[in-house]
């Protein structure tokens, strides 16, 4: 979980992490998970950072939305919906952007890129 300001924080499933001047690069899919896997979900390789929406911030509203995020099997989005509602329409658009802008590491079957869907967690407080 990141931590960002006015208590914005977003699940990342791998990421970059910067300590001093260098720079720690997660293991590529491969090494975390061999082909003599069966199966492995889809995972964030890169997660957007959410913006949290002006209005929504200044009024004190806050709340989690849940985005589902369709993945075609080269890890493309096909397509994104909100999968469980903040109850606030600026947040649930701001998930829904910060998904979009994400990248992702396909799901596989037996060793193949396949279709699939990942669920993006974004939690806006204050």
């Amino acid at each position: 979980m990141v931590k960002l300001r006015s208590g914005l924080s977003f699940l990342i499933a791998a990421g970059s992490v910067a300590i001093g001047s260098a720079t720690m690069q997660p293991a590529s899919a491969d090494e975390v998970f061999p082909c003599s896997a069966i199966h492995r979900d889809a995972v964030v390789i890169r997660a957007a950072h959410p913006d949290y929406p002006s209005i929504a911030e200044q009024r004190g509203d806050g709340g989690v939305v849940y985005v589902k995020v369709d993945l075609t099997p080269t890890g493309s989005i096909s397509g994104t919906s909100i999968a469980q509602s903040s109850g606030n329409p600026f947040l649930d658009d701001a998930a829904l952007e910060a998904a979009a802008r994400s990248e992702f590491q396909p799901e596989t079957q037996d060793c193949t890129p396949i279709s699939g869907s990942y669920l993006f967690l974004v939690t806006f407080a204050q």
